[in-house]
């Protein structure tokens, strides 16, 4: 049943009169009816055939009629707008011909479900042909096939603005413009491959889905499709061929279902975007994939995703902001897929978002806009793993700062090149809660940055290739925290430095096969002050062309460098280990070489310290290096110290393993040498005098590599050799002209001859032989008569008492008074061996060398036949006076002296050679004992 409830608008003409009379006649309007009042008006109706009605078009001549609507076969409706040219467009594709004059007319039906069957518009060019404003209607409208114009052909619009209606269906339609304000529909919205310029929905209410499939809007004002603060209780389909030319705006939409574009096309109009869903609700997944394409910035800064966001093979050219895909802030509830041919020209921003997933971006392609950065990840939080792999590419910088990653964070077989900041990959303060890998053909034409960044388990990047950027850093782990290993190894590659200054690594640091070549700063490889859990692998054809620094690092294993090749930098050193701590052994070995110096300055070595089977030159000569490398040191040993020093060819074949540099030792301790080292005196002094002049010679020579030396070879057993080293030491220091005049003097007179307290034994052999020779001349000078009592007179005066004393040219010879005393025991009888050991141990008195002391007068000579005997004064007057230019040695009568031009002289110079050679030999043993003399 139809019934009316408005009243007509306007007069009417005697044709409406009877239609509308017609229509009010009956309480039901049925196709028997509506037919007989067709056959009734003839000149009504145009030439249609009758069969088609009421399904078919009613074409009423000479009224004003937008559109004849049929419920259940029954004419229900007639809206009105001026007459025109009328156009059915249904889906059998039946023409109208012809119009009729009705209008002002509103009807309210309660029947079933509508479709249109006559569609055509006449009227001023602001008024919407179907209008439906603030309409309330329970059922459904189906306006599928339809086209709605003007008289010139012009597409006209549809006014549906605070309209609650069950269902809409617009699919297959044509129209300019649905006005759809407030539109609240209980179930869906159909449009598939319909036609328009602007659809606008915005705050609309559609409890069903919103299907738009196959659309295509041309857009008005920039706008194709607006949907802003929309609530949509399915999902939106803009998929399959859709189409919009202008913005598509779901700017603060609620979407309970998926958001599905697939295979769509988005061109933006004038303000650069595409897709607009900022601040967007979405509870299922984001489908912009399967060929889907937008020229323009697709938006979905803060928007909340419940699933997926998915753009596989999708394709995004940014517009006017250089932005392509933006998702800043937004909240993505599962994983994001970039992946599969995904196109990108211009940025993807991630920045702050949430993805509850992963992030894949396998086989993606990203160009940097005109920022310079192809994906933006800055303070992004990710559930699990981020993959950039399998073909990735991004020309311009993917920045993933300050990021947290759940899961790993995989760039295998990835190519990224840098963009203005010359920063290829940035994950700088960014938390990876699993392992990170650039490896398997990973490419980086610009630094990869992972300064202070926190790594729960590896990062390795083996057969990874990276390319510095204008820093000249290829990788910065600067202040980095790597829970496990990191390995640059099996083909790494890097032309420009590696950082991991101050950087911590649970694991090891396996450089193994790596190739690291500096092109600014001369470092190749950076480890200044980093902690390392295990051991450090620079082997198997490790190569660096610039310095390799571990000054101040801590290596909790070992530091291995089997078979690597070193050459220096801008800085002369190859190897720096200045002031490093390592726990166990270093191996400079196995075909170790190094063009420039070796540093392990105040390493602290825990283990052994291998230097065989290598080689260390000075490398070229730089062109600002105004000091020759030949006067350099190569091998810096000065306050480390290690456990075991193993340096078995740099001892034995020194010129072989050394060419063109020195040594610097001083400080250097080691507990013990290595088995397979050379223990010899000859060699190791050889290795000592590999020393930097400064340090070997001269008054800054050091003697703490001689002592240390010392001291190791004789806790070893090789004394001898120990002894050698310590005399060859102070040779050294006695030559160096750094000592005190009174130092010097004591050393010269007292140390020297003894070989410095190392050689007592020299000394001692001297004065036996000094005593051997002393004992015979003594003997010859005694029985010569040059021996005489050191007191003759006391002993003369007792003698001469009681002896009948018979003077010059008595008749038999008398005995002199020198024999006299003899045979009267007043001194003890003289002896040669007893004299010679009184006068060389100055503790020992056998009451010789006090009792006779050499003389001139021989006891024995006769002048003039008379005797001539030294111990009568009366004979004195015998004895001349010595010559003016002698020296007397002894002072007393004329008669008792001794001369330095006189036999007695040279027995008075033997005898003080004696008395000092024991002084010697005793100041040796008393500074032995007291300490004075340290032996090393």
């Amino acid at each position: 049943m139809a019934r009316w409830n408005h009243q007509l608008a306007g007069d009417l003409t005697l044709a409406e009169h009877s239609f509308l009379a017609a229509f009010r006649a009956g309480d039901v309007w049925t196709p028997q009816v509506f037919q007989t009042w067709c056959r009734a008006h003839p000149d009504l109706i145009a030439q249609t055939p009758m069969q088609t009605l009421p399904t078919g078009p009613l074409l009423l001549r000479g009224t004003f009629l937008r559109a004849l609507i049929i419920v259940d076969g029954a004419l229900v409706r007639g809206i009105t707008p001026p007459a025109a040219q009328v156009q059915w467009l249904d889906r059998h594709g039946i023409d109208p011909a012809g119009l009729s004059n009705v209008r002002g007319i509103e009807v309210d039906w309660p029947g079933a479900e509508m479709r249109p069957v006559v569609v055509c518009t006449d009227g001023p060019e602001d008024s919407p042909y179907l209008d439906l404003r603030a309409v309330a209607y329970p059922k459904g409208i189906d306006l599928r096939g339809c086209s709605f114009q003007d008289t010139d052909g012009q597409d006209a619009d549809l006014n549906l603005e605070k309209a609650h209606i069950r269902a809409l269906d617009l699919s297959f339609t044509k129209f300019r413009c649905l006005h759809g304000i407030g539109l609240t529909l209980d179930y869906d919205f159909e449009g598939l491959d319909l036609r328009a310029h602007l659809i606008n929905m915005v705050k609309a209410h559609i409890k069903g889905g919103l299907y738009l499939s196959g659309t295509r809007l041309k857009g008005q004002e920039g706008i194709a499709l607006s949907c802003d603060v929309a609530t949509i209780g399915g999902s939106v389909h803009l998929r399959e061929g859709f189409k919009a030319q202008g913005e598509v705006n779901f700017v603060g939409a609620q979407i309970d279902g998926a958001f599905e574009c697939d295979a769509g096309e988005f061109t933006a109009g004038d303000n650069g975007l595409a897709l607009h869903c900022n601040g967007a609700k979405i509870g299922g997944h984001v489908f912009l994939r399967a060929e889907f394409k937008a020229l323009g910035a697709v938006n979905f800064v803060t928007a909340q995703i419940g699933g997926q966001l998915s753009c596989e093979d999708g394709e995004f050219t940014a517009g006017k902001s250089g932005l392509a895909l933006v998702c800043n802030g937004a909240k993505i509830g599962k994983s994001v897929f970039l992946r599969e041919r995904f196109q990108a020209q211009g940025e993807v921003n991630f920045g702050g978002a949430q993805i509850g997933g992963q992030l894949v971006c396998s086989g993606g392609q990203f160009t940097a806009g005109d920022n310079g950065t192809a994906l933006q990840c800055n303070g992004a939080t990710i559930g699990d793993s981020v993959f950039l792999v399998k073909d990735f590419k991004a020309q311009g910088e993917v920045n993933f700062g300050s990021a947290q990653i759940g899961g790993m964070f995989e760039c295998d077989g990835g190519e990224f090149t840098a963009g203005k900041s010359g920063l290829a990959l940035v994950c700088n303060g960014a938390k990876i809660g699993k392992s990170v890998f650039l490896r398997k053909r990973f490419q980086a034409q610009g630094g990869v940055d992972f300064g202070g960044a926190q790594i729960g388990d590896q990062l390795d990047c083996s057969v990874g290739q990276f390319t510095a950027g204008g820093n000249g850093l290829a990788l910065d782990c600067n202040g980095a925290n790597i829970d496990h290993s990191v390995f640059l190894s099996e083909g790494f590659k890097a032309q420009g430095e590696v950082n991991f200054v101050n950087a911590q690594i649970g694991g090891q640091l396996n450089c193994r096969a790596g190739e690291f070549t500096s092109i600014k700063r001369g470092l190749a490889l950076n480890c200044n002050g980093a902690t390392i859990g295990d051991s450090v692998f620079l082997t198997r054809v490790f190569k660096a062309q610039g310095e390799v620094n571990f000054v101040g690092a801590q290596i909790g294993g070992q530091l291995i460098c089997w078979g690597g090749q070193f050459t220096a930098g801008y800085s002369f050193v190859a190897l720096q280990c200045y002031g490093a701590k390592i726990g166990d052994s270093v191996f400079l070995s196995h075909v170790f070489l190094a063009q420039g110096g070796v540093n392990f300055r105040s390493a602290r070595i825990g283990g052994a310290l291998f230097i065989e089977d290598g080689l260390i030159t000075a490398p070229p000569q730089a062109a600002h290096d105004t000091e020759p490398p030949k006067h350099r040191w190569l091998l810096d040993l000065s306050q480390a110290s290690c456990e075991v020093f193993h340096d078995a060819q740099l001892a034995q074949s020194i010129t072989e393993c050394w060419l063109g540099g020195y040594l610097r030792l001083d400080g250097f301790r080691y507990q013990r040498l290595g088995e397979n080292a050379p223990k010899t005196a000859k060699n190791r002094l050889k290795w000592l005098k590999r020393q930097i002049p400064a340090d070997a010679q001269g008054r800054e020579f050091k003697p703490q590599p001689y002592e240390q030396l010392s001291k190791v070879l004789r806790e070893m057993g090789h004394t001898s050799d120990a002894r050698t080293i310590a005399l060859s030491k102070q040779y050294r220091m006695h030559r160096s002209g750094n000592l005190s005049w009174p130092d010097g003097l004591f050393r010269w007179l007292v140390l020297w001859p003894t070989g410095y307290g190392y050689r007592p034994q020299y000394p001692f052999f001297f004065g036996v032989v000094m005593m051997v020779l002393s004992l015979g001349i003594f003997e010859a000078a005694y029985r010569a008569g040059y021996m005489a009592p050191a007191q003759p007179h006391a002993a003369i005066s007792e003698i001469l008492q009681g002896v009948d004393y018979i003077g010059q040219g008595g008749g038999t010879a008398p005995a002199t008074a020198c024999a006299l005393i003899e045979q009267a025991d007043i001194v003890p009888p003289f002896n040669s061996v007893a004299y010679v050991i009184d006068t060389f141990i100055p503790l020992i008195d056998l009451d010789q060398e006090s009792s006779w002391k050499p003389t001139d007068q021989n006891r024995f000579a006769t002048a003039s036949g008379a005797s001539l005997d030294p111990c009568q004064d009366e004979l004195a007057a015998l004895n001349p006076p010595p010559p003016w230019w002698s020296i007397p040695l002894v002072k007393g009568p004329a008669h008792y002296v001794a001369t330095s031009w006189g036999p007695a002289g040279g027995l008075y110079w033997l005898k003080w050679a004696l008395m000092s050679m024991g002084f010697a030999i005793s100041a040796v043993i008393a500074a032995s004992l007291s300490g004075l003399m340290r032996k090393d």
